[in-house]
């Protein structure tokens, strides 16, 4: 968008950041772009967001930063105008110094421009408001690159709205892209940082493709990292990665909870002196969470079915956080679609990821 000159009244002013009109590169009315402050939302709707605390919104065009500053420049591309980042925040007091942060990577998009960080959004379940014990936590959603284009109809797994995310296919990049985050929150809330707590990923669709690549590439530098990986009809790719990070986790959690030396012990949870209380505190702070949803009839149900196969098979103190569910696209009035996976799953794992959320509850609800 070129920097048009704006006529108020009978004079003609320059384009500014204080004009009350979106000119120039701005995302919103004198905000984002280039030259104006990072726009910010705290007219969130009351299911994302509790106003009672700091939180809100942030959408941000991380390609107006110049070279080494952008840390999604490799998603960058010709058609895509405008906001590419949305970071959301909630629960977050003047004390706060430690969040939660929440890495999701998006499905399919039906737009290419400015919309589709919208779209995605919408579709990605990203509510913080009925976090557990209202966690102070902070959710990232990058747009990814454009690559449906790039496949022809005879190409294996050629979607024509799929995104890719070279950007964050490593741990160095998720943290490059989360350390830029936090700092433009902590600017905008006028406080001197954040560190992160609890890393949760969480992705919807072909997104789960790169979580898979990252699990499979990173190995046990992703299980001491990632705290939570949440799953939604995003199971296309082979999922011996994420069970292998998964049943590592499994491990590490039931080492810690029954004091024995390996997760693969045959201890029972009778031979824990931990209280349950106590088992519960572990899990919600220091445990892991694997959580998987796979639509039955989907190209993602035989992966899906692998999945929960395995899960089954491991029985005990921690299977409350670690499971796999398979739903019919019929099986309710208003139907599932493979966009409402993630927006219908996904706050019900942000606000605890050892619930047994219950659908056909949930579409009578929405």
């Amino acid at each position: 968008m070129q920097n048009l000159n704006t006529l108020t009244g009978y004079e003609c002013k320059m384009a500014s950041c204080h004009d009350g009109i979106q000119n120039q590169d701005e995302d919103g009315i004198d905000c984002g772009g280039s030259t104006c402050k990072v726009c910010v939302d705290r007219a969130l709707p009351a299911e994302v967001c509790d106003n009672s605390v700091s939180c809100g919104e942030l959408r941000i065009n991380t390609h107006a930063e110049q070279g080494a500053n952008n840390p999604l420049a490799s998603h960058k591309q010709s058609f895509c105008e405008g906001a590419n980042l949305a970071v959301r925040f909630n629960h977050i007091k003047p004390d706060t110094q430690k969040v939660d942060v929440v890495v999701h990577y998006h499905g399919y998009s039906t737009f290419r421009n400015e919309n589709a960080l919208k779209f995605n959004l919408d579709a990605s379940g990203l509510n913080l408001n009925k976090r557990k014990n209202r966690r102070p936590t902070v959710a990232i959603l990058a747009l990814g690159k454009f690559v449906g284009a790039e496949c022809t109809s005879s190409s294996v797994g050629c979607n024509k709205l799929r995104y890719e995310f070279p950007a964050l296919q490593t741990l160095a990049g998720v943290q490059n892209l989360i350390d830029y985050a936090l700092k433009k929150l902590a600017d905008q809330l006028h406080k001197q940082k954040f560190s992160v707590n609890r890393l949760i990923f969480t992705a919807h669709g072909h997104g789960g493709d790169t979580v898979t690549q990252l699990l499979e590439s990173e190995k046990d530098n992703a299980v001491n990292t990632i705290n939570e990986v949440h799953m939604f009809s995003a199971t296309y790719k082979p999922v011996a990665p994420l069970l292998s990070w998964a049943t590592k986790k499994i491990n590490n959690d039931k080492a810690a909870l029954t004091g024995s030396r390996s997760g693969s012990s045959s201890s029972s949870s009778s031979s824990s002196s931990m209280m349950p209380d106590d088992k519960l505190a572990y899990m919600e702070n220091k445990g892991g969470a694997f959580r998987n949803f796979y639509a039955v009839g989907s190209a993602a149900e035989e992966e899906g079915r692998a999945v929960t196969k395995k899960l089954r098979e491991i029985k005990g103190l921690t299977h409350a956080w670690y499971r796999s569910y398979g739903a019919r696209i019929d099986q309710w009035p208003r139907g599932l679609r493979h966009e409402d996976y993630a927006r219908f799953y996904n706050p019900r794992m942000l606000a605890d990821a050892s619930t047994s959320p219950s659908v056909a509850e949930d579409f009578n609800r929405i």
